[in-house]
């Protein structure tokens, strides 16, 4: 992908005589705009966790021939603004793909379906405990947690652990200046899901990194960075396996055409700890992920197959008129 910036670089440097003449732009000023710009586009890659794929790159292409083009005279800003054209016309493919890659993203579907990628759903679950009944009993149990000041109750889900289905929840950190101090979780709550009357357990494991953690401890960002151009799609997930150690999971996979729809492919497993990954194809998860295709990513597969529906059904319609 660097490669790609230095040509767009090019493009925004000025080569016709006199250019720098006619707008009063000093060489100073122009390294100056491509260092700032540099910063700012590397910047914006770390903020946003982007992948770092060419095909990420095509707004800032946009932006950067529209540049040259303004910058450049004669021949020169033909040329350029030829190339402004085209990026514009790719971002517009981008934006409007989606209308037709239906075929695709239905095909995409079914193969999914046929290979039996067995998702949880937690609508399906024996659970008989409400959620909101689970979370509220394990922030009255909040005062077990070291230092409790510093961190607060993270996001609930369910998961079937040693053959039972329980709630877990990680402590996370309650804003910068926590973590900045404290470093690390201490670990997660973990209560029945099947028995109204069970209490919630904390469960000490240190997690260094997590949600709520910040610059590279991150644990999206630390994801981000062992796997760049990585197509991930989803918030990253707490699994528990049957020894109760936690792990971050999150659902990778590829686009299906230009940078739209998601084909899973696996998930990536970290440690909390020590921040070991490790990629899995979906056909070797470890059998202790329940959640190996995120909510979003099923939410995204079922949202296709409606579009599908919508866009073959006008495209019938349409024929018949």
């Amino acid at each position: 992908m660097l490669f790609w910036l230095d040509w767009l670089l090019l493009i925004l440097t000025p080569f016709s005589k006199g250019v720098e003449k006619d707008r009063k732009m000093t060489s100073a000023f122009l390294i100056a705009a491509i260092v700032l710009f540099t910063v700012g586009t590397f910047s914006f890659y770390y903020a946003f966790n982007l992948d770092r794929n060419l095909s990420s790159l095509w707004p800032f292409a946009i932006v950067i021939t529209l540049a040259g083009t303004f910058f450049a005279a004669g021949k020169e800003r033909m040329i350029k603004g030829s190339l402004f054209l085209l990026t514009l016309l790719l971002g517009v493919y981008f934006i409007i793909a989606f209308l037709f890659n239906a075929e695709e993203k239905y095909e995409s579907a079914k193969m999914a379906e046929k290979m039996e990628i067995s998702t949880f759903d937690e609508k399906e679950t024996p659970a008989s405990v409400p959620p909101h009944f689970a979370r509220n009993k394990m922030k009255k149990a909040f005062g077990q947690v070291p230092n409790t000041s510093y961190y607060e109750l993270g996001n609930l889900q369910i998961q079937k652990v040693n053959g039972e289905y329980v709630y877990i929840a990680p402590v996370e950190f309650s804003g910068f200046f926590k973590w900045w101090n404290g470093k690390s979780t201490p670990g997660y709550f973990t209560i029945s899901a099947t028995d109204s009357t069970a209490n919630p357990k904390f469960k000490k494991s240190d997690m260094v990194y997590t949600p709520s953690s910040f610059f590279n401890k991150n644990v999206e960002r630390h994801i981000r960075l062992q796997y760049p151009e990585a197509i991930f799609y989803g918030d990253t997930q707490l699994e528990i396996d049957d020894e109760g150690k936690p792990y971050y999971i999150r659902t990778f996979g590829e686009f299906i055409s230009a940078r739209n729809g998601f084909d899973v492919k696996g998930v990536v497993v970290v440690d909390p700890d020590s921040g070991k990954t490790e990629s899995y194809a979906l056909a070797d998860v470890p059998e202790f992920i329940d959640g190996a295709v995120s909510p979003e990513a099923v939410s995204c597969k079922t949202a296709i197959m409606v579009i599908t529906f919508m866009v073959i059904g006008t495209a019938c319609l349409a024929r018949r008129i």
